[in-house]
């Protein structure tokens, strides 16, 4: 699994400190919760509170998992590369979670705006 984030990101020294991170693929119910996480830094606030979103432990990883996503990725870090002012992870799939029946699950794109992956309009 793949990741790309920007050196300035909050997320981006969590991950390069702790070697994990989880891929959360929200479904439609949590499309508030996610522009939340999308929108805000946790360096300015707490988005487990801002987002309204339950967390729950990962199995094999530290960093929590979004309860009743879609689908989730818990990943450990294998690799880093540097690609100027971002950093692609590698992450070597421990484990996953989710709900096959959710099929609109959402993305989030470069202008924030939400779209349901099996919404083809």
């Amino acid at each position: 699994m793949l990741i790309s984030i920007d050196h300035s990101r909050y997320s981006h020294a969590g991950i390069r400190q702790n070697g994990e991170f989880v891929l959360n693929y929200p479904t439609k119910e949590q499309e508030k919760g996610a522009l939340v996480c999308g929108m805000s830094s946790g360096r300015d606030i707490d988005k487990t509170i801002a987002s309204g979103l339950s967390f729950i432990p990962s199995d094999k990883v530290r960093c929590p998992t979004i309860d009743g996503s879609a689908v989730s990725f818990e990943c450990r870090v294998v690799q880093e590369i540097e690609t100027g002012d971002h950093t692609v992870f590698v992450g070597e799939v421990v484990a996953t979670r989710g709900h096959p029946e959710e099929q609109n699950h959402l993305y989030v794109t470069h202008n924030f705006t939400t779209i349901a992956l099996g919404n083809r309009e």
